[in-house]
């Protein structure tokens, strides 16, 4: 299956493969972290290889959420989407 999907309050939200491997890679490792000044995320002192337009669209989907300056976290329906 090429996508997956939940349902949440207004609707679907589908995401990739890529997508949800990243959501799960950044949860492996604390589930937040800080973008560093290339754009990269770095969790749990990892650098996560995933490019950063692949967090800018789990942005726009909602999967993951500003935790502050320059960090992002997954939220509630990231890690449904993650399961």
């Amino acid at each position: 299956q090429r996508f997956r999907s939940v349902e949440r309050g207004s609707g679907m939200t589908v995401a990739t493969r890529a997508q949800v491997r990243a959501l799960r890679h950044l949860m492996e490792n604390s589930g937040e972290g800080a973008i560093d000044k290339t754009g990269f995320i770095v969790a749990a002192g990892e650098r996560l290889k995933f490019m950063p337009e692949t967090w800018l669209r789990l942005m726009t989907l909602r999967l993951v959420e500003p935790a502050g300056d320059l960090r992002i976290r997954v939220t509630d329906a990231g890690r449904q989407v993650a399961r």
